[in-house]
């Protein structure tokens, strides 16, 4: 049954996929698989994110130890900037599963959050030696080093996150910063063309823009950077 939802949810038939996984959820209201899927499709399928929370909180009190319940949670709540309640979900997955990988992610992103870059640096070297491909870990590293002013190694992990993900537009802003900070305009104006040339180019893209066009001395070309960024955002100081 559960894997006929997933056909169905493949083939854009969300509803019909949802009473599959409540037909199975009928016989065992705790089946973790099935509470998972659900959550899943409520969350990106039908995009009700309280109903997607609701069946994650189930799944993860039915079974403490599930991970990807917790992480589901976790990460709904940051991207909601609900710091506060996903800190106290992460407190949960720490007691039940301190040393999981998940875990250790979560807690090197609150480390980030909260300033204490070392820790975080400390926790992502310990992912990747592990996990070396991780783009999530080699994201989070590279913005790490670039606070700490490790600017070759951020340089090196946010260059891998560009080219497994040439569309994403963070790491190409955080390796602008890097090319600006270290007079390196022309890299900079590279990394970035992609997003200040897209239809809709972003004030923070733009305004990285401005700033390695004021480095080559082009003052027309950088003003009218600036002036693109005001107009995408009148508020960017």
């Amino acid at each position: 049954l559960l894997l006929h939802a997933r056909i169905k949810a493949a083939d854009g038939d969300v509803p019909g996929a949802l009473a599959l996984v409540d037909q199975v959820l009928a016989s065992k209201a705790n089946r973790l698989g099935a509470l998972l899927f659900k959550g899943l499709l409520q969350r990106y399928g039908l995009r009700d994110r309280d109903a997607a929370l609701a069946t994650f909180a189930l799944a993860a009190e039915a079974h403490p130890k599930a991970v990807a319940a917790h992480a589901a949670i976790i990460d709904m709540l940051l991207g909601q900037r609900e710091r506060d309640k996903a800190r106290a979900q992460f407190e949960r997955l720490k007691k039940e599963q301190p040393s999981h990988p998940e875990t250790l992610l979560f807690e090197a992103q609150f480390a980030y959050a909260d300033g204490k870059f070392a820790r975080a640096r400390e926790l992502t070297e310990q992912l990747l030696r592990k996990f070396p491909n991780d783009l999530r870990v080699l994201q989070l590293a590279g913005v790490t080093e670039l606070r700490l002013n490790s600017l070759s190694r951020a340089e090196a992990h946010l260059n891998r996150v560009m080219k497994a993900l040439p569309q994403a537009g963070a790491p190409r802003q955080q390796l602008a910063v890097i090319y600006n900070r270290t007079g390196q305009a022309g890299k900079a104006l590279e990394v970035l063309r992609p997003l200040i040339d897209s239809p809709k180019p972003d004030s923070t893209s733009l305004t990285l823009a401005g700033e390695a066009l004021l480095q080559t001395g082009d003052l027309a070309k950088a003003e009218a950077a600036f002036k693109r960024a005001t107009e995408a955002d009148p508020q960017a100081t």
